[in-house]
């Protein structure tokens, strides 16, 4: 796959500079003169780029798509839909209003810039300097001497001051861990977790990092639409839909993958 990546970036290079070429008047200019042609051009390939992008959110479903959502996500027309969408929710809104993931996943932008989990360190994939959250069995070996301490469970909770209340960054310990002298894989599921003895935890969509970050999404115009995808329900990856409407959101006994806020 990594190869067909490649492959596809080198053409789109490739045609970038012919494009450039092409571009190139016949007549001699100033520095300055192809500074103000290629800045012009590229501002309206950003204009071009912000009305496509602008047209998902107004263009109708595809037929196709409409069909695939449906027979997975709506239980009249499918009672075994993997997916049952709460009434309420509709299949347009769901598919082109503007959202907000808060994702625990690797590689992501909002993992490497400290976003997520409002930290100080930052890095990139290839430095891999990033707050790699708790391995699992740190985790477990604390939860199970919390279990049992006779002075009553006392949870892990996040030393920075004022996150002690968030859920628990947790590695994904297989994935990260595996025997090979070369890194082949960039690609980690990791997750927050909410462990039974943890009690309530709460988590503020968008936190602040990313509201700042990410202007362009207005939390007081959304949906308060909140859904969850669980790591683990019976053996498969399912999503737990949760209507809130407000940014603060409460969860108990809950890893995940990420929450998409819409």
């Amino acid at each position: 796959m990594g190869h067909y990546i490649a492959a596809t970036l080198i053409d789109s290079f490739t045609d970038a500079l012919k494009k450039l070429v092409e571009l190139e008047p016949s007549t001699p200019e100033t520095p300055q003169q192809k500074y103000d042609r290629l800045l012009a051009q590229l501002q309206q390939l950003d204009k071009e780029e912000a009305a496509d992008y602008q047209r998902i959110f107004e263009s109708p479903l595809p037929e196709e798509l409409k069909r695939e959502l449906v027979s997975n996500w709506d239980p009249e027309e499918n009672p075994k839909a993997a997916v049952k969408l709460p009434k309420g929710m509709d299949f347009l809104t769901l598919a082109t209003a503007p959202n907000f993931c808060h994702f625990a996943k690797l590689p992501a932008e909002i993992r490497f810039k400290g976003l997520l989990t409002e930290s100080d360190i930052t890095g990139d994939v290839r430095n891999q300097h990033y707050d790699k959250g708790i391995w699992p069995d740190v985790l477990e070996q604390y939860q199970n001497k919390s279990l049992a301490s006779l002075d009553g469970a006392s949870p892990y909770v996040d030393p920075r001051p004022g996150h002690g209340h968030e859920m628990t960054l947790v590695i994904e310990e297989a994935a990260h861990t595996k025997n090979c002298s070369e890194q082949t894989s960039l690609d980690f599921k990791d997750f927050f977790q909410v462990a039974t003895l943890e009690d309530w935890r709460s988590l503020t969509l968008p936190n602040d990092a990313e509201l700042k970050y990410y202007n362009e999404y207005n939390p007081i115009s959304s949906h308060g639409w909140i859904m969850a995808c669980l790591k683990i329900c019976k053996k498969e990856v399912c999503c737990a839909v949760i209507f809130v409407y407000a940014r603060f959101l409460l969860l108990t006994s809950t890893p995940s993958y990420f929450i998409l806020l819409l």
